[in-house]
């Protein structure tokens, strides 16, 4: 199964175990159970590979959507929130989901505390935008916000979008 493998690091630190295994819907959807368990250590495993297993099969992620469009399996942890969006940015949604998502979004960029969460937010608006032109402009006004207010690497990256980057 996608949990196999591990040892004690954490699952930023481990190996890709996971990437090699041939994602199939039932697993999948066994290993998306495991992002209600309430061990968080649990939660970051299952997470982390349901992320990878998303890079090559993002399909397996459309039963999921509402899941990861609304923030209902954050538990505050940044690793779990930034897998989450992540994942979210490849579903595959209609003009409406594509909206509820980019708020989701910009939510995480204007009241998320940790930075990389802000980042990988910030960096999601311009992948969803991308799909979806008429959310081009609040995915720029939201980088233009961030590039002018914030400083480190989340402006880094605010400039770096806004540069076509």
């Amino acid at each position: 199964m996608y949990l196999n493998g591990g040892d004690g690091r954490s699952p930023a630190e481990a190996a890709d175990n996971s990437a090699a295994l041939a994602p199939l819907p039932d697993t999948f959807a066994a290993l998306w159970a495991l992002l209600r368990h309430q061990d968080s250590a649990v939660r970051l495993r299952a997470v982390d590979a349901a992320e990878k297993a998303s890079r090559t099969e993002p399909a397996l992620l459309q039963p999921y959507k509402d899941d990861l469009i609304q923030p209902i399996l954050e538990d505050g942890a940044p690793e779990l929130s930034c897998h989450l969006l992540i994942m979210a940015t490849r579903l595959d949604l209609n003009a409406d989901e594509a909206a509820r998502l980019m708020r989701r979004l910009e939510d995480a960029v204007f009241n998320n505390a940790c930075d990389l969460v802000r980042k990988e937010a910030l960096s999601g608006a311009f992948s969803v935008a991308s799909r979806h032109r008429r959310l081009a402009i609040r995915a720029r006004d939201l980088a233009k916000g961030v590039a002018s207010r914030a400083s480190g690497e989340l402006a880094e990256r605010a400039r770096e979008l806004l540069s076509g980057g």
